[in-house]
């Protein structure tokens, strides 16, 4: 792109606005309906929510998936899994009621600290956002007791009118205010394009005490060191901003966690690594912090190495900040105790030590 921006419609290239589903007043029908179910788009006219505290979580937690190739229990103090796993994709009903049989379906313990993430793709996204009763869907979220949930990211794409980007950013609002009304533990997620945008998020934190914890994602956007350089600024100014303690939850940004350490007075990083590399294979080697191939016998049970992988990962975070945070593990022990019944990932990962 070329020169400056003047104009909030400077990026409206359709042809046709009639069948654009973007927020755009040159669909006027469309964009005052959209306007009218985020109630506008000034953040500051949400309605308040009494502070639910959130307890201690460790420096890292691993995220889950699902449980394909386990048959044990991850045993660890906390867990994440993705919020949208929470609901039926089709009718938008509670898939769980249950922590037990929550656990049960993502083998995990069921005393585990639960963190409920919102970070996930468009789709998944827009499923929640069109569910129009989620009284049932908060109902069955109460009963699994989540230590945190983690606010929906809704995008904010370059290339659109701004107006989509305000809207965008008054769901993000909206459904953190909708999950605090709940009496759910909620973790604000910020997602910001421009200055003006980290402002508006900065005033809104700062004016409601009832926020506790931010969440932010770098994967996205973040990847290029200009761009996370920027981003970190911004996370930096906003928790200055705050006047209190503040919670940061963060996902990908591994080389910005020195800085963001020192300036929140938490910091759990959700490894979204560990089970997507076990179910590929794939061992976490701390020694070039890095991931390398590991062979596996058919049907070799995959339990021990994603203890292994969501272990060592943590160990790599606490090392990458500088500062001893939370453990994830419940014995405070390297292993599982059960990693020591499976002679062939202990040899492995014995002669890949001594190499």
């Amino acid at each position: 792109m070329r020169g400056a921006v003047f104009e909030c419609l400077q990026f409206c290239r359709c042809r046709e606005p009639k069948r654009c589903d973007l927020v755009c007043p040159r669909a006027p029908r469309r964009f005052i309906e959209r306007c009218m179910e985020v109630g506008g788009f000034n953040l500051g006219a949400l309605p308040r929510f009494a502070h639910v505290s959130a307890p201690v979580l460790p420096g890292t937690v691993p995220l889950l998936y699902g449980a394909s190739g386990r048959t044990r229990l991850l045993i660890c103090a906390a867990v994440a899994v993705p919020l949208y796993k929470m609901m039926d994709r089709r009718s938008g009903l509670p898939r769980f009621v249950t922590r037990e049989s929550l656990a049960q379906s993502f083998r995990f313990c069921d005393n585990a600290a639960l963190v409920l993430s919102g970070t996930d793709c468009d789709k998944s996204l827009e499923r929640w956002w069109a569910i129009r009763d989620k009284g049932p869907l908060f109902e069955a979220l109460v009963n699994l007791r989540p230590a945190l949930v983690t606010s929906p990211n809704y995008s904010l794409p370059v290339n659109v009118p701004r107006h989509d980007n305000l809207h965008s950013m008054k769901r993000i609002g909206v459904s953190c205010v909708d999950l605090g009304l709940a009496g759910i533990p909620v973790a604000l997620h910020v997602n910001a394009r421009t200055d003006s945008d980290w402002d508006a998020w900065s005033r809104f934190v700062a004016d409601r005490p009832e926020i506790g914890s931010v969440a932010f994602e770098f994967a996205t956007g973040g990847r290029t060191v200009e761009r996370r350089d920027w981003y970190v600024e911004k996370l930096l100014r906003l928790r200055a901003g705050a006047g209190r303690s503040l919670g940061l939850v963060v996902r990908g940004g591994l080389q910005a966690l020195s800085e963001l350490a020192l300036a929140f007075e938490s910091v759990t990083y959700v490894d979204t690594d560990s089970y997507v590399r076990t179910m590929k294979r794939r061992r976490f080697d701390p020694h070039v912090g890095n991931w390398v191939s590991l062979s596996t016998t058919p049907g070799e049970s995959l339990d021990n190495l994603l203890a292994c992988n969501a272990h060592e990962v943590a160990r790599h975070v606490e090392h990458l900040t500088g500062r001893r945070l939370p453990t994830n593990d419940v014995y405070h022990e390297p292993w599982q105790p059960s990693l020591l019944s499976e002679p062939s990932l202990v040899k492995r990962r014995t002669q890949s030590a001594d190499r």
